[in-house]
């Protein structure tokens, strides 16, 4: 059964081989387009992935921040309450 080749369709091939007793599937594929237009199409996808990933965490970088300043601020108005309401019990 090694070598043997079988035509899937008419721009891919697989050969069906066994490497040390297990049968194993081997897939060759023909490109229609020049592998250089291929990439050429396929980078800039890459690079809008890599800059909207790089965006995201910077997002969540700056939601990081705004949340501890927003719970120190609420941290501090709080004090201020307790305190007005303590200021406020010993008034009666």
């Amino acid at each position: 059964m090694k070598g043997e080749c079988v035509d899937a369709m008419e721009d891919e091939m697989f050969r069906l081989t066994s490497k040390d007793g297990n049968l194993a599937v081997e897939w060759t594929m023909q490109l229609e387009q020049d592998p250089v237009q291929i990439l050429d199409a396929v980078m800039p996808l890459m690079s809008a992935t890599c800059s909207a990933t790089d965006n995201a965490l910077e997002r969540k970088r700056n939601m990081t921040v705004t949340v501890a300043y927003k719970r120190e601020r609420q941290a501090r108005m709080t004090g201020e309450l307790m305190e007005s309401v303590a200021g406020y019990d010993g008034v009666s």
